[in-house]
Protein backbone atom coordinates (compact mmCIF):
# COMPACT_ATOMS: atom_id res chain seq x y z
CA UNK A 1 0.00 0.00 0.00
CA UNK A 2 1.04 2.97 -0.92
CA UNK A 3 -0.05 6.93 0.37
CA UNK A 4 -0.47 7.74 -2.78
CA UNK A 5 -3.07 5.54 -3.43
CA UNK A 6 -4.67 5.35 -0.16
CA UNK A 7 -7.51 2.98 0.29
CA UNK A 8 -11.03 3.51 -0.85
CA UNK A 9 -12.38 2.50 2.09
CA UNK A 10 -9.94 4.39 4.72
CA UNK A 11 -10.49 7.15 2.49
CA UNK A 12 -14.30 7.11 2.16
CA UNK A 13 -14.79 6.82 6.56
CA UNK A 14 -12.07 9.66 6.90
CA UNK A 15 -13.38 12.12 4.84
CA UNK A 16 -16.16 13.05 7.27
CA UNK A 17 -15.25 14.63 10.67
CA UNK A 18 -17.39 12.55 12.63
CA UNK A 19 -15.01 9.22 11.42
CA UNK A 20 -11.66 11.21 12.64
CA UNK A 21 -13.72 12.19 16.37
CA UNK A 22 -14.62 8.62 17.05
CA UNK A 23 -10.92 7.87 16.54
CA UNK A 24 -9.79 10.56 19.32
CA UNK A 25 -13.08 9.07 21.59
CA UNK A 26 -11.63 5.69 21.03
CA UNK A 27 -8.48 6.28 21.92
CA UNK A 28 -9.54 8.21 25.66
CA UNK A 29 -8.96 12.17 24.11
CA UNK A 30 -6.18 13.54 22.56
CA UNK A 31 -3.86 10.69 22.21
CA UNK A 32 0.20 10.08 22.83
CA UNK A 33 2.07 9.23 19.81
CA UNK A 34 2.82 6.01 21.80
CA UNK A 35 -1.06 5.20 21.87
CA UNK A 36 -1.15 5.62 18.38
CA UNK A 37 1.44 3.45 17.73
CA UNK A 38 -0.25 0.33 20.10
CA UNK A 39 -3.10 1.23 17.84
CA UNK A 40 -1.07 0.76 14.25
CA UNK A 41 -0.83 -3.47 14.11
CA UNK A 42 1.89 -1.98 10.66
CA UNK A 43 4.11 -0.68 13.11
CA UNK A 44 4.15 -3.91 15.49
CA UNK A 45 3.77 -6.65 12.81
CA UNK A 46 5.98 -6.70 9.59
CA UNK A 47 3.48 -6.84 6.34
CA UNK A 48 4.99 -7.68 2.90
CA UNK A 49 8.07 -5.82 1.85
CA UNK A 50 8.09 -3.27 -0.41
CA UNK A 51 10.71 -1.31 -1.82
CA UNK A 52 10.02 2.05 -3.11
CA UNK A 53 13.40 2.97 -5.73
CA UNK A 54 12.35 6.60 -6.51
CA UNK A 55 13.32 7.06 -2.60
CA UNK A 56 16.21 4.62 -1.77
CA UNK A 57 17.55 3.59 -5.64
CA UNK A 58 17.41 0.24 -6.95
CA UNK A 59 16.76 -2.49 -5.20
CA UNK A 60 19.67 -5.07 -3.99
CA UNK A 61 19.35 -8.13 -5.92
CA UNK A 62 19.84 -10.52 -2.74
CA UNK A 63 16.65 -8.60 -1.45
CA UNK A 64 14.84 -10.54 -4.39
CA UNK A 65 16.55 -13.48 -5.04
CA UNK A 66 14.23 -16.84 -4.95
CA UNK A 67 11.00 -14.42 -4.68
CA UNK A 68 7.87 -12.99 -6.91
CA UNK A 69 8.71 -9.82 -7.74
CA UNK A 70 6.86 -7.17 -9.16
CA UNK A 71 7.91 -4.03 -10.14
CA UNK A 72 4.86 -1.37 -10.34
CA UNK A 73 4.36 2.21 -11.15
CA UNK A 74 4.89 4.10 -7.88
CA UNK A 75 1.12 5.86 -7.79
CA UNK A 76 -0.85 2.55 -9.14
CA UNK A 77 -2.50 4.55 -12.22
CA UNK A 78 -1.29 1.64 -14.75
CA UNK A 79 -4.89 -0.70 -15.39
CA UNK A 80 -2.25 -3.24 -16.10
CA UNK A 81 -0.83 -3.12 -12.55
CA UNK A 82 -3.79 -3.28 -11.43
CA UNK A 83 -4.52 -6.35 -12.70
CA UNK A 84 -1.81 -8.18 -12.13
CA UNK A 85 -1.88 -7.27 -8.06
CA UNK A 86 -5.49 -8.03 -7.56
CA UNK A 87 -4.77 -11.27 -9.57
CA UNK A 88 -2.10 -12.07 -6.78
CA UNK A 89 -4.26 -10.86 -3.69
CA UNK A 90 -7.24 -13.22 -4.98
CA UNK A 91 -5.03 -15.66 -4.63
CA UNK A 92 -3.03 -14.94 -1.60
CA UNK A 93 -0.27 -15.13 -3.45
CA UNK A 94 3.63 -13.90 -1.54
CA UNK A 95 5.08 -11.71 -3.27
CA UNK A 96 7.17 -8.22 -3.30
CA UNK A 97 6.26 -5.22 -5.01
CA UNK A 98 8.87 -2.44 -6.21
CA UNK A 99 7.59 0.83 -6.60
CA UNK A 100 9.24 2.52 -9.47
CA UNK A 101 8.61 5.83 -11.38
CA UNK A 102 6.69 6.27 -14.97
CA UNK A 103 5.76 9.20 -17.10
CA UNK A 104 2.60 6.96 -18.54
CA UNK A 105 3.73 7.99 -21.99
CA UNK A 106 4.27 4.47 -22.77
CA UNK A 107 1.00 2.09 -21.91
CA UNK A 108 1.97 -1.93 -21.45
CA UNK A 109 5.58 -1.21 -20.02
CA UNK A 110 4.28 -2.16 -16.65
CA UNK A 111 4.00 -4.51 -14.49
CA UNK A 112 7.54 -6.38 -14.86
CA UNK A 113 6.71 -9.49 -12.94
CA UNK A 114 9.93 -11.18 -11.52
CA UNK A 115 9.37 -14.74 -11.03
CA UNK A 116 11.72 -16.90 -8.43
CA UNK A 117 12.92 -18.97 -11.04
CA UNK A 118 14.60 -15.34 -12.43
CA UNK A 119 12.42 -15.61 -15.47
CA UNK A 120 10.81 -11.91 -16.11
CA UNK A 121 7.26 -10.79 -17.93
CA UNK A 122 6.16 -7.19 -18.79
CA UNK A 123 2.92 -5.31 -19.17
CA UNK A 124 2.71 -6.20 -22.50
CA UNK A 125 2.19 -9.54 -21.93
CA UNK A 126 -1.00 -9.48 -19.83
CA UNK A 127 -2.32 -12.10 -21.36
CA UNK A 128 0.99 -14.56 -20.32
CA UNK A 129 1.05 -12.68 -16.93
CA UNK A 130 -2.43 -13.84 -15.45
CA UNK A 131 -2.30 -17.36 -16.99
CA UNK A 132 1.15 -17.91 -14.85
CA UNK A 133 -0.30 -16.48 -11.66
CA UNK A 134 -2.96 -19.55 -12.40
CA UNK A 135 -0.18 -22.09 -12.65
CA UNK A 136 2.26 -21.06 -10.39
CA UNK A 137 -0.14 -19.95 -7.39
CA UNK A 138 -2.28 -22.11 -6.56
CA UNK A 139 -4.16 -20.89 -3.76
CA UNK A 140 -7.74 -18.86 -3.82
CA UNK A 141 -9.98 -19.66 -6.85
CA UNK A 142 -9.68 -20.79 -9.90
CA UNK A 143 -8.89 -17.77 -12.40
CA UNK A 144 -9.35 -20.48 -15.22
CA UNK A 145 -12.35 -22.46 -14.69
CA UNK A 146 -13.08 -25.43 -17.11
CA UNK A 147 -16.97 -26.09 -15.97
CA UNK A 148 -18.79 -23.30 -17.26
CA UNK A 149 -19.01 -24.20 -20.90
CA UNK A 150 -17.49 -27.01 -22.20
CA UNK A 151 -17.95 -25.76 -25.92
CA UNK A 152 -16.48 -21.98 -25.21
CA UNK A 153 -13.77 -20.87 -22.81
CA UNK A 154 -15.53 -17.95 -21.85
CA UNK A 155 -12.89 -16.80 -19.62
CA UNK A 156 -9.97 -16.45 -22.07
CA UNK A 157 -12.09 -15.12 -25.06
CA UNK A 158 -13.22 -12.23 -22.74
CA UNK A 159 -9.68 -11.20 -22.16
CA UNK A 160 -8.56 -11.86 -26.05
CA UNK A 161 -11.31 -10.93 -28.11
CA UNK A 162 -14.10 -9.76 -26.57
CA UNK A 163 -12.92 -6.91 -24.64
CA UNK A 164 -11.09 -5.38 -27.77
CA UNK A 165 -14.00 -5.86 -30.12
CA UNK A 166 -16.37 -4.14 -27.40
CA UNK A 167 -14.40 -1.12 -26.37
CA UNK A 168 -14.38 2.15 -28.45
CA UNK A 169 -12.11 1.57 -31.75
CA UNK A 170 -9.18 3.75 -32.87
CA UNK A 171 -8.28 5.28 -29.43
CA UNK A 172 -5.23 6.66 -28.28
CA UNK A 173 -3.64 3.89 -26.00
CA UNK A 174 -3.35 5.29 -22.68
CA UNK A 175 -2.84 4.33 -18.98
CA UNK A 176 -4.97 7.20 -17.16
CA UNK A 177 -7.83 7.86 -19.77
CA UNK A 178 -8.06 4.76 -22.10
CA UNK A 179 -10.13 4.87 -24.53
CA UNK A 180 -11.38 8.09 -24.40
CA UNK A 181 -9.14 10.01 -27.28
CA UNK A 182 -9.26 9.23 -31.20
CA UNK A 183 -6.00 7.38 -31.92
CA UNK A 184 -3.98 10.63 -34.77
CA UNK A 185 -4.88 9.12 -37.16
CA UNK A 186 -8.64 9.56 -36.62
CA UNK A 187 -9.08 12.93 -35.07
CA UNK A 188 -9.66 15.88 -36.70
CA UNK A 189 -7.87 17.89 -33.58
CA UNK A 190 -5.57 16.97 -30.70
CA UNK A 191 -7.46 16.00 -28.11
CA UNK A 192 -10.70 15.01 -29.54
CA UNK A 193 -12.51 12.44 -27.76
CA UNK A 194 -14.25 9.77 -28.77
CA UNK A 195 -18.49 10.50 -29.59
CA UNK A 196 -21.03 9.85 -27.02
CA UNK A 197 -22.84 7.33 -28.72
CA UNK A 198 -19.57 4.78 -28.99
CA UNK A 199 -19.20 4.86 -25.07
CA UNK A 200 -22.96 4.19 -24.89
CA UNK A 201 -22.94 0.77 -27.47
CA UNK A 202 -19.72 -0.39 -25.48
CA UNK A 203 -21.39 0.06 -22.18
CA UNK A 204 -24.53 -1.67 -23.52
CA UNK A 205 -22.44 -4.52 -24.67
CA UNK A 206 -20.68 -4.75 -21.47
CA UNK A 207 -23.94 -4.99 -20.09
CA UNK A 208 -25.10 -7.80 -21.84
CA UNK A 209 -21.86 -9.39 -21.49
CA UNK A 210 -22.47 -9.54 -17.66
CA UNK A 211 -26.04 -10.74 -18.31
CA UNK A 212 -25.14 -13.96 -19.99
CA UNK A 213 -24.56 -16.14 -16.88
CA UNK A 214 -27.78 -15.23 -14.48
CA UNK A 215 -25.77 -17.31 -11.50
CA UNK A 216 -24.10 -14.21 -10.66
CA UNK A 217 -22.62 -10.79 -11.24
CA UNK A 218 -19.41 -11.84 -12.93
CA UNK A 219 -18.32 -12.21 -16.35
CA UNK A 220 -18.33 -16.04 -16.05
CA UNK A 221 -21.02 -16.19 -13.25
CA UNK A 222 -21.01 -16.59 -9.92
CA UNK A 223 -17.17 -16.61 -9.15
CA UNK A 224 -14.57 -14.06 -10.03
CA UNK A 225 -12.14 -14.77 -12.79
CA UNK A 226 -9.59 -13.53 -14.67
CA UNK A 227 -11.31 -12.24 -17.10
CA UNK A 228 -13.19 -9.92 -14.31
CA UNK A 229 -9.34 -8.91 -13.35
CA UNK A 230 -8.47 -7.94 -16.44
CA UNK A 231 -11.87 -5.64 -16.98
CA UNK A 232 -12.50 -3.88 -14.04
CA UNK A 233 -9.40 -1.20 -14.05
CA UNK A 234 -10.92 -0.02 -16.85
CA UNK A 235 -14.54 0.07 -16.18
CA UNK A 236 -13.56 1.57 -12.95
CA UNK A 237 -11.96 4.22 -14.67
CA UNK A 238 -14.92 4.80 -16.97
CA UNK A 239 -16.85 4.62 -13.75
CA UNK A 240 -15.25 8.00 -12.78
CA UNK A 241 -14.15 9.53 -15.86
CA UNK A 242 -17.04 9.50 -18.68
CA UNK A 243 -19.57 11.73 -16.54
CA UNK A 244 -17.60 14.39 -16.09
CA UNK A 245 -16.89 14.06 -20.03
CA UNK A 246 -20.77 13.38 -21.22
CA UNK A 247 -23.88 14.28 -20.02
CA UNK A 248 -26.29 11.85 -18.92
CA UNK A 249 -23.04 8.98 -19.25
CA UNK A 250 -23.30 7.06 -15.97
CA UNK A 251 -21.80 3.42 -16.17
CA UNK A 252 -22.30 3.11 -12.49
CA UNK A 253 -26.24 3.55 -12.77
CA UNK A 254 -29.58 1.96 -13.07
CA UNK A 255 -29.52 2.60 -16.62
CA UNK A 256 -26.81 -0.55 -16.95
CA UNK A 257 -27.89 -2.67 -14.14
CA UNK A 258 -25.85 -5.76 -14.40
CA UNK A 259 -22.80 -3.31 -15.00
CA UNK A 260 -24.03 -1.79 -11.44
CA UNK A 261 -24.49 -5.26 -9.61
CA UNK A 262 -20.96 -6.16 -11.02
CA UNK A 263 -19.46 -2.47 -9.83
CA UNK A 264 -21.36 -3.51 -6.19
CA UNK A 265 -20.09 -7.57 -6.49
CA UNK A 266 -16.51 -6.21 -6.37
CA UNK A 267 -16.62 -3.96 -4.05
CA UNK A 268 -18.23 -6.04 -1.42
CA UNK A 269 -17.05 -9.74 -2.18
CA UNK A 270 -13.64 -8.92 -3.46
CA UNK A 271 -12.15 -6.96 -0.36
CA UNK A 272 -8.61 -7.40 -1.70
CA UNK A 273 -9.89 -5.38 -4.49
CA UNK A 274 -12.50 -2.52 -2.52
CA UNK A 275 -9.30 -2.21 0.58
CA UNK A 276 -6.43 -2.62 -1.62
CA UNK A 277 -6.30 -2.41 -5.11
CA UNK A 278 -9.21 -0.10 -6.30
CA UNK A 279 -8.19 3.93 -7.23
CA UNK A 280 -10.77 6.39 -5.62
CA UNK A 281 -13.18 7.80 -7.96
CA UNK A 282 -11.38 11.49 -7.40
CA UNK A 283 -8.14 9.47 -8.07
CA UNK A 284 -8.98 8.96 -11.78
CA UNK A 285 -10.55 12.28 -12.39
CA UNK A 286 -7.77 14.28 -10.96
CA UNK A 287 -5.32 12.17 -13.57
CA UNK A 288 -7.62 12.96 -16.17
CA UNK A 289 -7.28 16.71 -15.41
CA UNK A 290 -4.00 16.51 -14.83
CA UNK A 291 -2.94 14.56 -17.78
CA UNK A 292 -5.50 16.61 -20.19
CA UNK A 293 -5.79 20.17 -18.71
CA UNK A 294 -7.46 21.38 -21.70
CA UNK A 295 -10.28 19.18 -21.25
CA UNK A 296 -13.66 20.87 -20.24
CA UNK A 297 -14.76 18.73 -17.93
CA UNK A 298 -18.26 18.88 -16.26
CA UNK A 299 -18.21 20.38 -12.72
CA UNK A 300 -19.88 19.19 -9.38
CA UNK A 301 -20.41 15.87 -11.07
CA UNK A 302 -20.95 13.14 -8.33
CA UNK A 303 -19.93 9.41 -8.19
CA UNK A 304 -19.84 7.22 -6.05
CA UNK A 305 -17.04 5.02 -5.00
CA UNK A 306 -19.02 2.18 -3.15
CA UNK A 307 -22.14 0.69 -3.28
CA UNK A 308 -24.78 3.10 -2.24
CA UNK A 309 -27.59 0.80 -0.84
CA UNK A 310 -27.71 1.22 2.97
CA UNK A 311 -27.25 -2.57 3.76
CA UNK A 312 -23.63 -2.16 2.26
CA UNK A 313 -21.27 -2.34 4.85
CA UNK A 314 -17.29 -1.24 4.53
CA UNK A 315 -16.69 -1.71 7.90
CA UNK A 316 -17.84 -5.99 7.30
CA UNK A 317 -15.54 -5.60 3.92
CA UNK A 318 -12.83 -4.17 6.09
CA UNK A 319 -12.78 -7.14 8.80
CA UNK A 320 -13.01 -9.96 5.66
CA UNK A 321 -10.06 -8.41 3.80
CA UNK A 322 -7.88 -7.29 7.49
CA UNK A 323 -8.67 -11.61 8.50
CA UNK A 324 -5.75 -13.48 9.06
CA UNK A 325 -3.51 -10.24 8.38
CA UNK A 326 -1.60 -9.15 11.38
CA UNK A 327 -0.07 -6.49 9.49
CA UNK A 328 -3.41 -4.95 8.70
CA UNK A 329 -5.39 -2.49 11.18
CA UNK A 330 -9.42 -3.63 12.33
CA UNK A 331 -10.61 -0.60 10.87
CA UNK A 332 -10.38 1.56 7.44
CA UNK A 333 -9.78 4.44 9.95
CA UNK A 334 -6.94 2.61 11.85
CA UNK A 335 -5.11 2.01 8.54
CA UNK A 336 -5.31 4.93 6.64
CA UNK A 337 -3.70 6.87 10.04
CA UNK A 338 -0.65 4.00 9.92
CA UNK A 339 -0.68 5.03 6.03
CA UNK A 340 -0.38 8.50 6.81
Amino acid sequence: MTTSNLLVLSATLLASSNALSSMRMSLGGLPSWKDLEAKLPSLRHAGPAIYDTTVSGPVDDANLKGKLAVYVDRNHWCPNTQSALLALEVKNAEYVKVLVDNDYTEPNTLPRVQWPDGTVQEGKDMYDILEKIQKECPDGPDLYPQDISVSVDIVRASIERRFDGIMPRYTEPSSVAPFIFRDEQFREHEGEVVPKFKFQVSLEEVDEVLEEYDDGPYIAGKGITAADIYWIPYLERFAAQLPLIYEGLEPRSREYEALKEFYDAMDEHVPCYSCKVKGRVQTWQHVLEKFHPHMELRKNVVVPDLPTRPSFDANKVWAKFAEGKEYVASSPMLEAAAQI
